[in-house]
């Protein structure tokens, strides 16, 4: 039998960052994770950080490699952005990405994907935080792909002064897509 891995994290500076300031960081190198091993509760991948929580403030920063989850034997979801996969209570602030961020096709679990975050709660998104790299999903669940963000879960979101230049879509088989140029979905945003 072999071993699964819960939750995975992956980023450039860091898997998981909590309670840290991180500033003027440049990823240039790509950031995968395609592990056959995989997670079966969530894969959170970054070109800075994979998870961010806990006043987590990210300023300044840039990612150009390309991101991607390709993970075949997963059942968890999959969150992958250019600058944080999953971000908690944080901010991002002025960082910019021009890298290409997917989830590729053979990935069982829901996918969210965006040019600077898959998943938001309670985060701010300002100052010029943009996006050029194309962004997209081949999944076979429930996906949500934006230029900016895939998908924010919270009403404590705010994003100004960003932009997305880069293409946005998805390649589906079945389950539900929701596509944006700047978010996928902002369904629970009252």
């Amino acid at each position: 039998t072999k071993s699964r891995l819960a939750t995975a994290q992956v980023g450039g500076f860091a898997g998981t960052a909590c309670y840290v300031d991180v500033t003027s960081f440049t990823n240039e190198g790509d950031i995968s994770f395609s592990n056959s091993l995989a997670a079966t509760n969530a894969m959170n991948v970054g070109g800075i950080v994979g998870y961010a929580s806990n006043q987590v403030n990210m300023k300044d920063c840039s990612n150009s490699g390309n991101v991607q989850i390709g993970a075949s034997a997963v059942t968890g979801n999959g969150l992958a952005g250019g600058i944080v996969g999953h971000g908690v209570n944080a901010s991002i602030d002025n960082c910019d990405n021009s890298g290409d961020v997917c989830v590729l096709n053979g990935y069982s679990g829901a996918a969210n994907v965006g040019g600077i975050a898959g998943q938001l709660n309670n985060v701010t998104v300002k100052n010029g935080s943009d996006n050029s790299g194309t962004v997209y999903a081949t999944s076979q669940k429930d996906t949500r792909v934006g230029g900016i963000v895939g998908t924010m879960v919270t009403a404590k979101i705010t994003v100004d002064g960003s932009t997305n230049r880069g293409a946005v879509y998805v390649s589906k088989k079945s389950g539900q897509f929701l596509v944006g140029g700047i978010m996928g979905d902002g369904a629970s945003l009252a």
